[in-house]
This record gives C-alpha cells, structure tokens and sequence, in this order.
C-alpha cells in the first residue's frame, strides 16, 4: 500500500503531544504539510519538522497528494474544519470536542453519513487498557456492575489560556477532560438515559506558564451523574483545579461490581488494572496487595502508548475501507456525548435534570 498522506491544522500543544510524535512510528504515514494561523510559529515549525507550511487551510485541501486531514484547532472550529475537509474528500480526524453544540454534533453526523472516507471522532476510547476493561466486564468477572467514579484532573492547560477564554473555547473542563469519562463511560456502557450536573469556575485568577494573570470565562470544575436505563449510576467529575501539572493528571476510574471492583488508572504504566475479587482468582494476573485489600489482582495489557493507537485504528480502517462502527470512534457516538455535555450545563444552570434522547 501507498504511504498515506497528512496534512494537519493547528499546531498546539495536542498537535505536537500526540501527531507530530507518533506519525514518525508508522511507515505507511507521510506527514506532507500543517497549517496554523499563527504565520511565525507556523514556519518555525514547519522548518522544525521538515514539511510544507501550507499559505491556507484551502490550499491544503486543495492539494491532490494529500488523503487524510488531521483538525487539531480551537474547538468551536472543529465541526466546520472537518466538514469543509470531507467535501473535500479527505479522510479525518478530529480532536475533541468534535463539536460544541447538539446543532454543531448533527451536523457532523450528516456530513461524515454522506461521503465513503472515514472520519474519526476523538477522544478514542479503544485503549488497550480500557479495551482490557471492557473484555473484564463483558466476561462478568466483577458481576453486575452496578455503579462506577471517574475523575479527570489536573491544575489546567496554563500553556494555553485560551483554554479557559469563553469566546475563543466556548466550553471549559467539560470539553478538556471531562469529555474522555463521558465518551469512556459510553464506550463501556452504552447510550446514557438521564445526566444532571453542576459545572462552576472555582479558580478566579490565573497565571499562564508565562507568568501573564488572566481571569477564566468558562468552568473549571465539574460534577455530574449519568443515569442508564438499568439502573446504574456513574458519578463523573473533571477540574482543572487539582495542584498537579497536567502532564501528571489524575484520570481514574472505579467500576463497582455485585462481585468484585475494577480500578482503572490510565496514568498508570505499572499496573494499571486491579481487580478486587474475593470470590475467585483471575486467571493469567498476577496477585497484588492493593488499598489494604486482599483477593487483588493486577491485570496486565502489555506495552501501551495511548498516543500511537489513535493512528494505529485509523490508519486500519483506511486500509480496510471501513467506517467506524457506532458504538466505536464515530460522530454518531460522539454526537450522543455532546448531548451529554449540552445537558450537564443546562442542568448547571436550570437545576433540572434531563434525558438524553440520542442513541447509537
């Protein structure tokens, strides 16, 4: 097969985190060109990686050579940069939030439903860990899972406050972190029924990495619940208000089982899944003490690197001419996390709680 050629918009920190890092790995991935609208940093990193700095978002998609897009911008400008690039009959990827509105999400869906070039909507949930999870989970090896904690967090992304700036991000720690338990908890569990939630700015005052003050317009600090037709309950919290740089960040999870517990902890490399089960061993992990807990198991998932599986999924469903499935990295999924995300503020400032009518 031919290399598959990239461009990318949007130069910041993810781009830099996860893409420019992991397309040196895959020898199937060329990375032609990136555009930014930041002219000076765009050379400057264009020279750095030795590729094209394209004069315009247009002129990239104009480029014949170039098959896949990859939309790393400010969020309220991610649904346009994706749709104008499946017209243009680019495959993408988008970084989360793929949208930030229930219109913005359908009109995703819409898009990605009319062409035949594959789009994949982030976060991706198809980490082995939490693909390890779900295999745990459907085997019954905890019983019925009956309630389940997440917890995203971290002191907030002081390299860019733009983050934290209402008119340039629209939303705050919900789209940052908050989204990643949204789209897990969905990803494990299917299309949530009900959600109600308090999102509040906790922090008034900031100082970015560079030593600039600045005062956010948008929440920093998130509790919400989720509500699935069965009765079970997941209480979902993110902040960008825990003392610990965000390279560092807490991103937990704890699934509660009728038989037994899984602890889930996707900063961990070293153990990252225990299994509390007193009622049988769990074969193949190995018998740890954990939190004081006998009848402990750590569950191994190799070596990980949660950056290189993005690529690693897209790059096998171009090759395999093959969509994402619903329920997996797709608009049609993510369209039902936005509604979530929508709903959560709504009930912020309604005091209501709301069902949540998109399936997948």
């Amino acid at each position: 097969m031919n290399k598959i050629r990239f461009g990318l918009i949007g130069c910041g920190d993810i781009a830099h985190i996860r893409y420019f890092y992991s397309i040196p790995h895959f020898e199937e991935i060329e990375l032609v060109g990136i555009y930014d609208m930041n002219k000076p940093f765009l050379q400057k990193t264009a020279e750095e990686l030795g590729v094209k700095a394209f004069n315009s978002y247009e002129e990239m998609l104009d480029d014949p050579t170039i098959d896949a897009v990859i939309v790393t911008t400010y969020h309220p400008s991610h649904t346009p940069l994706a749709i104008q690039a499946l017209k243009a009959g680019k495959h993408v990827i988008s970084e989360k939030p793929v949208s930030v509105s229930i219109e913005q999400a359908k009109q995703l869906k819409e898009a990605a439903a009319q062409t035949d070039k594959v789009f994949m909507a982030m976060p991706n949930d198809a980490y082995p860990q939490i693909e390890k999870v779900k295999e745990l989970i459907e085997q019954g090896i905890i019983g019925e899972v009956c309630a389940i904690d997440s917890v995203f967090a971290h002191h907030g992304p002081l390299h860019a406050p733009w983050f934290f700036d209402y008119e340039k991000a629209q939303w705050g720690v919900l789209a940052d972190l908050g989204v990643y338990s949204i789209s897990t908890l969905s990803y494990l569990f299917g299309p949530v029924a009900r959600v109600y939630g308090e999102t509040r700015c906790f922090e008034k005052r900031r100082v970015s990495d560079a030593g600039e003050e600045f005062i956010p317009s948008v929440e920093d600090n998130v509790a919400a619940t989720l509500v699935w037709d069965d009765g079970k309950v997941a209480t979902m919290r993110s902040n960008w208000c825990t003392g610990v740089h965000k390279d560092h960040g807490l991103w937990r999870f704890t699934f509660n089982g009728s038989k037994g517990i899984i602890h889930l902890d996707m900063a961990r490399t070293d153990h990252p899944i225990i299994v509390v089960s007193p009622n049988c061993e769990i074969p193949g992990a190995e018998k740890v003490s954990f939190m004081g807990q006998d009848y402990c198991y750590s569950v191994s998932v190799g070596k990980v690197d949660n950056n290189d599986s993005v690529l690693e999924l897209f790059l096998d469903a171009i090759k395999n001419n093959r969509k994402f499935p619903d329920n997996g990295c797709s608009i049609v999924r993510q369209n039902h996390v936005i509604e979530i995300i929508d709903r959560i503020y709504e009930s912020s400032r309604t005091g209501k709680a709301y069902e949540i009518t998109s399936k997948f």
